[in-house]
Protein backbone atom coordinates (compact mmCIF):
# COMPACT_ATOMS: atom_id res chain seq x y z
CA UNK A 1 0.00 0.00 0.00
CA UNK A 2 1.47 3.39 -1.12
CA UNK A 3 1.46 5.87 2.22
CA UNK A 4 2.12 9.03 0.13
CA UNK A 5 -0.24 11.17 -1.95
CA UNK A 6 1.43 13.22 -5.15
CA UNK A 7 0.00 16.87 -5.16
CA UNK A 8 0.29 18.27 -8.67
CA UNK A 9 -0.26 21.59 -10.28
CA UNK A 10 -1.07 22.40 -14.03
CA UNK A 11 2.83 24.06 -14.08
CA UNK A 12 3.93 20.81 -13.51
CA UNK A 13 5.21 21.63 -9.21
CA UNK A 14 4.30 18.56 -7.20
CA UNK A 15 4.42 17.87 -3.40
CA UNK A 16 4.99 14.80 -2.09
CA UNK A 17 3.09 13.98 1.40
CA UNK A 18 2.81 11.15 3.52
CA UNK A 19 -0.72 10.01 3.81
CA UNK A 20 -0.49 10.83 7.44
CA UNK A 21 0.34 14.35 6.90
CA UNK A 22 -2.29 14.78 4.05
CA UNK A 23 -4.80 13.42 6.53
CA UNK A 24 -3.28 15.51 9.47
CA UNK A 25 -3.31 18.81 7.61
CA UNK A 26 -7.08 17.84 6.26
CA UNK A 27 -8.24 18.10 10.16
CA UNK A 28 -6.37 20.89 11.11
CA UNK A 29 -7.39 23.19 8.81
CA UNK A 30 -11.27 21.83 9.14
CA UNK A 31 -10.45 22.50 13.22
CA UNK A 32 -9.07 25.96 11.85
CA UNK A 33 -12.06 27.21 9.41
CA UNK A 34 -11.72 25.53 6.56
CA UNK A 35 -14.79 24.96 4.91
CA UNK A 36 -14.61 22.08 2.43
CA UNK A 37 -16.06 21.92 -0.51
CA UNK A 38 -16.93 18.14 -0.83
CA UNK A 39 -17.19 15.72 1.62
CA UNK A 40 -13.99 15.60 3.56
CA UNK A 41 -13.67 11.76 2.42
CA UNK A 42 -13.60 12.87 -0.29
CA UNK A 43 -10.03 14.59 -0.34
CA UNK A 44 -8.75 10.42 0.34
CA UNK A 45 -9.90 9.38 -2.83
CA UNK A 46 -7.40 8.62 -4.91
CA UNK A 47 -7.82 11.40 -7.57
CA UNK A 48 -9.13 14.08 -6.07
CA UNK A 49 -8.95 17.81 -7.54
CA UNK A 50 -9.23 20.84 -4.67
CA UNK A 51 -10.28 23.79 -6.68
CA UNK A 52 -8.49 27.45 -6.12
CA UNK A 53 -11.29 28.34 -3.85
CA UNK A 54 -10.59 25.36 -1.61
CA UNK A 55 -7.21 25.38 -1.55
CA UNK A 56 -7.11 28.78 -0.23
CA UNK A 57 -9.40 27.60 2.54
CA UNK A 58 -7.04 25.30 3.33
CA UNK A 59 -4.03 27.99 3.03
CA UNK A 60 -6.01 30.62 5.61
CA UNK A 61 -7.30 28.03 7.72
CA UNK A 62 -3.22 26.93 8.34
CA UNK A 63 -2.62 30.86 8.45
CA UNK A 64 -5.04 31.37 10.95
CA UNK A 65 -3.23 28.03 12.74
CA UNK A 66 -0.10 29.95 12.56
CA UNK A 67 -0.95 33.38 13.87
CA UNK A 68 -2.51 31.36 16.77
CA UNK A 69 0.76 29.50 17.79
CA UNK A 70 2.51 32.71 17.78
CA UNK A 71 -0.15 34.86 20.17
CA UNK A 72 -1.07 31.80 22.31
CA UNK A 73 0.98 28.45 21.71
CA UNK A 74 -0.94 26.53 24.55
CA UNK A 75 -4.16 26.73 22.29
CA UNK A 76 -2.22 24.86 19.85
CA UNK A 77 0.95 22.19 20.76
CA UNK A 78 1.21 19.72 20.77
CA UNK A 79 0.26 19.48 16.87
CA UNK A 80 0.21 16.29 15.75
CA UNK A 81 2.42 17.25 12.68
CA UNK A 82 6.16 19.19 11.84
CA UNK A 83 4.98 23.17 11.75
CA UNK A 84 7.94 23.33 8.93
CA UNK A 85 6.22 21.65 6.39
CA UNK A 86 3.09 22.72 7.05
CA UNK A 87 4.48 25.64 6.48
CA UNK A 88 6.07 24.43 3.07
CA UNK A 89 2.79 23.16 1.88
CA UNK A 90 0.89 25.89 2.63
CA UNK A 91 3.21 27.79 0.82
CA UNK A 92 2.73 24.77 -2.44
CA UNK A 93 -0.75 25.18 -2.25
CA UNK A 94 -0.68 29.29 -2.10
CA UNK A 95 -4.46 29.38 -3.20
CA UNK A 96 -3.84 27.40 -6.26
CA UNK A 97 -5.89 24.18 -7.50
CA UNK A 98 -3.81 21.16 -7.79
CA UNK A 99 -4.60 17.89 -7.90
CA UNK A 100 -4.16 15.13 -5.32
CA UNK A 101 -2.63 11.58 -6.71
CA UNK A 102 -2.08 8.19 -5.26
Amino acid sequence: MNNKKMLTKEDGKEYCADRHFWVGTLLLAHKYGWKPEMPRMSYLAPKVHVSAGDAQGISQALERLFATALVDPGRVFPVPLDMGELHQFKEFIAGDEFAVVG
